[in-house]
Order: structure tokens, then C-alpha cells, then sequence
């Protein structure tokens, strides 16, 4: 058996099926029990209307799924907002992923050392369990990124920014994790399939971007670049480099001195042919850079 709890007024109500059901037979269910025309109502899951041809398996996403449990807000159509009653749900749905990604970080890294030769494999490991929640968002293409670092290195001193200028139909959100030996963040941008994107190859921006560094770098310590140069390289990069690609692209830079030990990658769910990432660590003797693109066509 599942259940689908809905949300009218305030007010919870759990209507008890079967995972074959139909959601509309579900929330017909449920109009019954509360005595409310099933026409007169709106019903919102995940962010969107529910589809009504589908079944709870159908529908649910990854970690409902499993839970065999999903959350509906109920609406009256005549005073719903559907802007901000979306944001809202919005808001519950990311708060959701974070807990799960929480989750999963502390049980493949909590009450660990950083050991050079396997933290790939978990990287690998946590990346793969991420990816599981996303899935049924098809909506949406899903880039997450994944930074591991060995906290334990005391001269590991380091500086890390990431960000996205995206569309009011993006959803973008970080998730960070630390224990005493180990410290690791997760970058996640849902691009919305709808919105139309110009193509374009971001080969060439890391190219500028590597000589910018480069050019402000080297020849010079690490303490000196990060505290005179650094924000001189960043205000080139997102205000002049970066500024054409500002609705599709995520995006990600570390700086740290030469000590900085750590693992990196990404993945696409739901992705279209054309959506990829770029990395590249640029050395400079004292000061390194991890910058990572991705891009969604």
C-alpha cells in the first residue's frame, strides 16, 4: 500500500492506494472525503500541476517512491496564484533534496580519513546515489557538481566561490558537508526544458579564463594573489567572460594554494545531447584554479 497525504487550508488529509492507481482517481478520492467538486480544485506536486493520466509510480519521484508517499497541495482554482503557490512548492521540493543529499553524503564520508587512493570511488559512489533523486524530474536537466577536499592538510588554505545566473525557471541550490578530516560540497542547477538557449562551445571561454589566471598568477605567492589579485580575476570572469552565457551556464572555481588536495566531477540527468561539462585545473606555481562549465543547450 501507499499513500498520498494532501494539504488544503492547512489542514492534512491521507488518502491510503495502491501504487497502480491513477492520480485522478486518488484525488477524486480525496475530494470526496473532504465534499469538495473535483473540477473546483488544483492540485500541486514537485513544483507542478499533477499529470492526471498517471499513476502514483508514475508520478512519484525517486524518494517518494521508495517512502511509497507523496505530499499535495491542494488549491481552489478561483484564488490560486500560481506564480507564488509554485515557488512555494518549489521551496518545500528543494528542501527535501537537500535533506536526502545530506544524507547520503554523511554515509559514504562521515567518520573518514581522506584516503588519495579511494575517494574517487566514493565520489563515484555518492555521485551515482545523487542521481537517483533526480531522475524522475524530466522536466528538467539536472547538473550536479561534486567537490571532495582533505581537510586534514593544515597548509591547505584555499578559497572557493560558485554561483549561476539563470531564469526564474531554474532551480539552483548547494548542499555542504564537514567532518574533523574531510569536507565536500554539491552544486545543483535544474534548468527547465522549456526555455529556448542559444548554442554555444565553451572551449574558448576556458581559454580566456585560463590566460586571465595565468596572466594575474604567476610569478606571484599565493598570499599576494589571493588578497590583491583574486577579486580583480573574478570581476573579469563572471562581468566580462562569462557574460553571454549568463541563462544557461553553471559554474564553479576553487583557488587554492599548491597543498589543496582534492576529487571533482559532474553529472547531467535528463540531458539533451548538446548539454556537457568542461573542467581544468590551471597550475601557476603558488595558486591553482578548478573551474568547471556546464553548459545547458
Amino acid at each position: 500500500m501507499a499513500s498520498v497525504i494532501f494539504t488544503f487550508n492547512g489542514k492534512e488529509v491521507t488518502i491510503q492506494c495502491n501504487i497502480k492507481d491513477s492520480i485522478e482517481e486518488i484525488c477524486k478520492k480525496y475530494c470526496n472525503k473532504i465534499d469538495i467538486n473535483y473540477n473546483k480544485l488544483i492540485f500541486i506536486y514537485g513544483g507542478q500541476k499533477i499529470k492526471s493520466n498517471l499513476s502514483f509510480e508514475e508520478q512519484a519521484n525517486f524518494v517518494d517512491k521508495e517512502k511509497k508517499q507523496m505530499n499535495v497541495l491542494v488549491y481552489e482554482i478561483d484564488n490560486f496564484n500560481i506564480n507564488e503557490e509554485l515557488q512555494k512548492e518549489k521551496s518545500i521540493l528543494i528542501e527535501n533534496l537537500k535533506t536526502s543529499i545530506s544524507q547520503i553524503l554523511s554515509l559514504y564520508l562521515e567518520d573518514r580519513e581522506y584516503l588519495e587512493n579511494k575517494v574517487d570511488n566514493w565520489r563515484d559512489a555518492i555521485l551515482k546515489e545523487i542521481s537517483k533523486l533526480f531522475i524522475d524530474f524530466k522536466d528538467y536537466k539536472s547538473f550536479i557538481h561534486l567537490y571532495i577536499y582533505n581537510k586534514g592538510i593544515k597548509e591547505s588554505d584555499y578559497y572557493k566561490t560558485w554561483n549561476t545566473k539563470s531564469l526564474k525557471d531554474t532551480l539552483d541550490f548547494d548542499i555542504d558537508f564537514s567532518s574533523q578530516k574531510i569536507e565536500a560540497s554539491v552544486n545543483i542547477n535544474m534548468f527547465a526544458k522549456n526555455i529556448k538557449r542559444t548554442k554555444k562551445d565553451l572551449r574558448e571561454v576556458l581559454n580566456i579564463a585560463e590566460k586571465e589566471f595565468l596572466n594575474l598568477a604567476e610569478g606571484r605567492t599565493y598570499k599576494i594573489f589571493k588578497e590583491k589579485y583574486y577579486q580583480i580575476f573574478r570581476r573579469k570572469l563572471l562581468d566580462e567572460i562569462l557574460k553571454d552565457y549568463k541563462y544557461s551556464l553553471f559554474y564553479f572555481f576553487n583557488l587554492s594554494n599548491k597543498y589543496h588536495i582534492y576529487s571533482s566531477d559532474s553529472i547531467i540527468i535528463n540531458k539533451d545531447i548538446d548539454d556537457y561539462f568542461i573542467s581544468k585545473t590551471i597550475n601557476a606555481g603558488e595558486s591553482k584554479l578548478y573551474i568547471i562549465f556546464g553548459k545547458a543547450n
